[in-house]
């Protein structure tokens, strides 16, 4: 089943999203350079891999400014804009979500996204700083999550592995 489509504004712009299962935890997910919601829905493989994310968390599919059922806009977002626009999609824990059609953003909180790639030597370090940064002994602090990364390709010079971080 299609879910509903809802727009959220972010600056001028307005952002279609869906939200599909009701799990525990909200799971953002930030699509490729292009995306349309309608076309996930219409694709077997994708509409089974949706499901199983919705099984276990509150998935929050949308589409970036310029792409899919959102506002056009002049250029493509960068990496900034795309954590502008996430921000507001994550639902406050202490009190239970409830969606308000005039106010669909009145139970979001913000929440930001930040993918480090770092070579196995410096990851832990850098963990740590973030985690030190980070810190407010406040709920909602965030996660650290490190994951070995299988591969990476500098595409400028070809080079691969860990000398494709440096």
């Amino acid at each position: 089943m299609r879910p509903e489509t809802r727009y959220a504004r972010s600056g001028d712009v307005n952002i279609a999203y869906q939200v599909v299962g009701e799990g525990p935890r909200d799971l953002v997910l930030v699509p490729g350079w292009v995306s349309n919601l309608d076309v996930f829905w219409d694709e077997p493989s994708m509409v089974r891999f949706l499901q199983r994310l919705a099984s276990f968390a509150r998935l929050i599919l949308f589409d970036k400014r310029g792409t899919g059922l959102s506002d056009r806009v002049a250029d493509l977002p960068n990496l900034e804009v795309v954590g502008v626009d996430c921000c507001g999609f994550g639902r406050e824990k202490t009190r239970p979500h409830r969606h308000v059609p005039h106010e669909d953003l009145i139970d979001f909180v913000d929440h930001k996204a930040i993918l480090v790639a770092a070579a196995d030597d410096q990851a832990e370090a850098i963990a740590r700083r973030i985690e030190a940064l980070a810190r407010t002994g406040q709920p909602g602090d965030g996660k650290v999550i490190v994951v070995p990364l299988a591969g990476a390709v500098r595409i400028e010079t070809g080079q691969r592995g860990e000398a494709a971080l440096r």
